[in-house]
């Protein structure tokens, strides 16, 4: 049975001890990541959800929380890089899967149900300065600046976009 963990705002935990994890409105399933050997790759996407996950009054989350839970071998889940189309596999070889792939960060699991606060195995506060930001690969990719993609407000959106624009974009 592989151990997932789903990340989460500290806002939700006394919510998720009592009644479980929901469905995400957005994919149909709760996101997860395997615990693997490697802590930063576990919870490699930390960063990225601190960073886009707005609470109700519009502030970000400041700190996330691991949930730790275990599912079944054979129990169906999508897997795949994010943004590219999930593949239906097997809880067991999609761990598998992720534990192969020459580079695992961007990659995802989605459990197509809700689980129960039985299958929680631990919540945990994560030290909050692991993981990436706006991409995996975004140290060797291209900046964009436009609006869409820095908007105003941003950390540092005056200076991207200032410095985009001297690029000549």
């Amino acid at each position: 049975m592989p151990m997932l963990v789903h990340l989460t705002p500290e806002k939700n935990v006394p919510t998720i001890r009592r009644s479980g994890i929901a469905m995400s409105k957005w994919a149909g399933g709760v996101y997860a990541t395997p615990v693997l050997p490697n802590f930063v790759v576990t919870h490699q996407w930390l960063r990225e959800l601190k960073r886009s996950h707005v609470l109700t009054d519009g502030r970000s989350a400041r700190t996330m929380h691991g949930v730790y839970f275990r599912i079944a071998d054979d129990e169906p889940v999508q897997f795949g890089r994010y943004n590219d189309p999930p593949v239906t596999l097997p809880a067991a070889r999609a761990v598998g899967a992720f534990m192969a792939a020459p580079d695992p960060l961007g990659f995802e699991i989605v459990v197509p149900r809700r689980i129960t606060a039985k299958e929680i195995h631990r919540i945990r506060k994560l030290p909050q300065n692991m993981g990436w930001r706006y991409s995996p690969t975004n140290r060797t990719r291209w900046f964009c600046g436009c609006p869409m993609c820095n908007p105003s407000g941003g950390i540092n959106a005056r200076r991207k976009r200032e410095q985009w624009e001297r690029e000549g974009n």
